[in-house]
């Protein structure tokens, strides 16, 4: 992988570059205007239509695949910094199918009800990390049998283990979903309500298993705890045997610049999503859980 200072040269050499074909883009309608005074109608529209393919058909797709590079490397040496085999996945790699299979927040399931952005994959010891920012609606049940909808987006974030443990338990941030909606989620997906003897973890939160009278590991709980004390933001919190998953409700790890901006490669660098390591420690802590 090449270093940050390397990607950061040649992006500004990229950007330069779009900035410079802006200038003569803007350029040349002058030019068309300069001919237009001498009465030179056909060359000026000719010229303007030239102009305008150029712009539609290169420089707006330039200009896009060089932001869109600059939000990747954003990604890769800020918000993934720690992680090896960084992969960026991009906008769009999260259906809402593989988000309801988590089963950890309501979605209503169709094509255009989830909106993920800015994907990405690596590792960090043996754990598979994935992140994506998300924006979704979730039914809630309404009057006469219809259904009325809420907005949520945050950023997402997954580890997978290669080994397997026992449980499958689902922690709730208080009052962050309709809790009508909540009710109808945890019975349609067969969650009982867990008893928890950490205090401080069961005042805010509402922990889930699947088997009633069930108590919430002691290990699984401090281990939560720590993670929640550490980044209030965090709405919801999934074990399973080899997977875990985490929403941060209104919170993100990317910043999309104008190209008038092209960062340096300290820039690049800063990790802009502040739970992340509260929560990484966490899936690391929750790896070795047997």
């Amino acid at each position: 992988m090449k270093t940050v200072t390397e990607t950061a040269n040649e992006l500004k050499k990229r950007g330069k570059r779009v900035q410079i074909l802006y200038i003569v883009f803007v350029e040349v309608f002058v030019i068309a205007l300069i001919v237009a005074l001498f009465r030179k109608f056909i060359p000026a529209v000719a010229i303007v239509i030239a102009n305008l393919i150029f712009y539609y058909a290169y420089l707006l797709k330039e200009r896009k695949a060089c932001s869109d590079a600059i939000v990747d490397a954003t990604v890769t040496y800020g918000v993934c910094g720690p992680l090896s085999d960084v992969r960026c996945l991009g906008s769009g790699s999260l259906s809402a199918e593989e988000f309801d299979s988590f089963k950890m927040l309501p979605i209503h399931v169709t094509n255009k009800s989830l909106l993920s952005e800015n994907g990405f994959e690596g590792k960090r010891g043996s754990l598979l990390l994935k992140g994506w920012e998300a924006s979704l609606h979730y039914p809630v049940p309404g009057a006469k049998g219809k259904d009325m909808y809420r907005f949520i987006s945050g950023t997402l974030l997954t580890a997978q283990r290669k080994n397997s443990a026992a449980g499958d338990w689902l922690i709730l941030k208080k009052d962050y979903l309709n809790y009508l909606a909540e009710e109808e989620f945890v019975s349609q997906n067969k969650y009982f309500p867990a008893s928890c003897s950490i205090g401080d973890l069961s005042e805010n939160y509402s922990v889930y298993g699947k088997e009633e009278g069930a108590a919430f590991p002691d290990e699984l709980a401090r281990i939560a705890r720590k993670a929640v004390k550490q980044a209030e933001k965090i709405a919801a919190i999934r074990f399973s045997a080899d997977s875990a998953q985490v929403w941060i409700g209104g919170s993100f790890y990317t910043l999309r610049t104008r190209l008038r901006f092209l960062p340096d490669a300290e820039w690049y660098t800063n990790n802009l999503l502040a739970e992340r390591d509260a929560v990484w420690t966490m899936f690391r802590e929750w790896g070795a859980v047997k």
